[in-house]
């Protein structure tokens, strides 16, 4: 339920302080994308990002995978849970890999 999503929103932010700000790539990441990110950056390696829509309109959406076989195939589950989610909120621009591990690839819209 809604109390469940709060107490692991609030973990993965308590987390994300712990961790610190070095794990954001060097002042490139929108302040929309921090909170994710330090979820992201916990995922195992090869991880991909993907997001779709605009963050500076707050009408977003993204996919994460990680601990897959190959880089590849990260990209497809990012890309396949960012279409998943796109599709409930009526998002009309399409999933991008938006970051592959640590790299940004794409720069937020």
């Amino acid at each position: 339920g809604e109390a469940e999503l709060l107490q692991a929103v609030e973990g993965l932010l308590a987390l994300g302080h712990a961790i610190g700000a070095n794990t954001f790539p060097s002042g490139r990441l929108p302040l929309e994308l921090r909170p994710l990110w330090s979820e992201y950056v916990s995922l195992p390696s090869p991880r991909a990002l993907a997001i779709a829509g605009e963050l500076r309109r707050n009408q977003w959406v993204a996919g994460l995978a990680g601990g897959h076989a190959t880089h590849s195939e990260a990209e497809i589950g990012a890309l396949r849970e960012c279409s998943k989610r796109r599709f409930e909120m009526r998002i009309v621009a399409p999933c991008q890999i938006y970051a592959v591990d640590d790299e940004i690839v794409r720069e937020g819209s």
